[in-house]
């Protein structure tokens, strides 16, 4: 019951408009015209706010907090790009606040990189211009103003794109689905008493009417299939679903996952401890916890490809091969552990 605006408030939460836009002061006597540049340039101005001020005020302003970060510019800063002396411009960031720092050095480099391609491309013209005989004092202004027009109008050459921070399904049904696939494996604590070996007069009784460790393997597992199946369909039926193959898929895996755990705990508390931990973690590799967007690039790569993530794909009905296999893989695993643990139980 708590799926659904548990799902609807994580989507509340990483859809919010408006973000804070990175407050940075420029420095130097070239500062007003870079910020007047920037500040009409939609890409930029929608993260970024440009003020002017003197350095040791702007300094001031770092250690407050009022400001992210303050670009230095050296002397005719602006002549020397025209000119290609290039001297380098200084960026200082608050070491307190390192995400803002690293995402203001991201968007320094940036420039830096459009820059020096830019200006890679403006002089091999010139030196072309020079070897048909035209002076470079006379061609390069208007080189310069040519692409300061073309970088001032370069919106139009970009697609926008909206992307999710959790990639292939919606937010709320991407948290949604989670929890219920969550639930599913956590309900394998559920089947310990099932999936044990019988104890005292009840086990004498199988053994001596002739069970072996594989029937009481089949005999054990089957309704824990039955269970996970069901409660795998009836989730399907709840996120629109249906009972499709993907939801079988699974119930076949929940089974698995219960039935390996049941066959290699002894007890009940051990069991709980075991699946909450196990299940856990299949929630964090899936991007359960924290947005696929936002994770680590070791475990980004892993996100598609792990269970949680195929079970939730497949609890919509899209697909459930890949579930299907692992869950039966998993079965196979759990049947031959439960027909061991039977026969050397029933041995004493």
């Amino acid at each position: 019951m708590l799926a659904l605006p548990l799902g609807a408030g994580m989507e509340s939460l990483l859809e919010r408009e408006g973000v804070e836009p990175l407050v940075i002061a420029v420095c130097g006597e070239d500062a007003q015209l870079l910020t007047g540049v920037a500040s009409n340039m939609a890409d930029i101005s929608e993260y970024c706010s440009f003020i002017e001020l003197e350095q040791t005020e702007a300094m001031s302003a770092l250690e407050n907090g009022s400001v992210t970060a303050v670009l230095a510019l050296p002397d005719d800063f602006v002549g020397g790009i025209l000119s290609g002396k290039n001297e380098p411009a200084l960026l200082y960031t608050d070491p307190a606040r390192p995400l803002e720092g690293m995402l203001i050095l991201y968007a320094g480099q940036c420039a830096a990189d459009m820059l020096s391609a830019a200006q890679g491309g403006i002089y091999a013209v010139l030196d072309e211009l020079a070897n048909q005989g035209i002076e470079r004092e006379n061609a390069v202004m208007e080189i310069n103003l040519e692409y300061i027009k073309f970088t001032l109008s370069r919106s139009g050459m970009y697609a926008e794109e909206r992307l999710s921070a959790t990639g292939a399904l919606p937010i709320a049904q991407h948290y949604a689905l989670t929890l219920m696939c969550w639930l599913l494996l956590m309900s394998a604590a559920v089947y310990h008493p099932v999936l044990r070996p019988g104890q005292g007069e009840w086990r004498a009784r199988l053994v001596s009417a002739g069970c072996s460790g594989a029937q009481w393997a089949l005999g054990a597992m089957l309704p824990v299939l039955l269970c996970c199946c069901a409660l795998a369909a009836a989730l399907g039926c709840a996120f629109g679903g249906g009972v499709s193959f993907g939801a079988m898929a699974c119930g076949v895996f929940a089974c698995g996952f219960a039935s390996l755990l049941g066959s290699v705990c002894r007890g009940e508390s051990a069991m709980a401890a075991l699946c909450f931990a196990l299940s856990l973690a299949l929630v964090f590799v899936s991007g359960g916890i924290i947005p696929p967007a936002l994770m680590p690039k070791a475990f980004a790569a892993l996100v598609s490809d792990s269970p949680l993530a195929l079970m939730r794909l497949a609890l919509l009905g899209q697909g459930g091969a890949e579930v299907a296999a692992l869950g039966a893989a998993l079965c196979a695993a759990a049947a031959v552990l439960c027909a061991r643990g039977f026969v050397r139980e029933a041995r004493g």
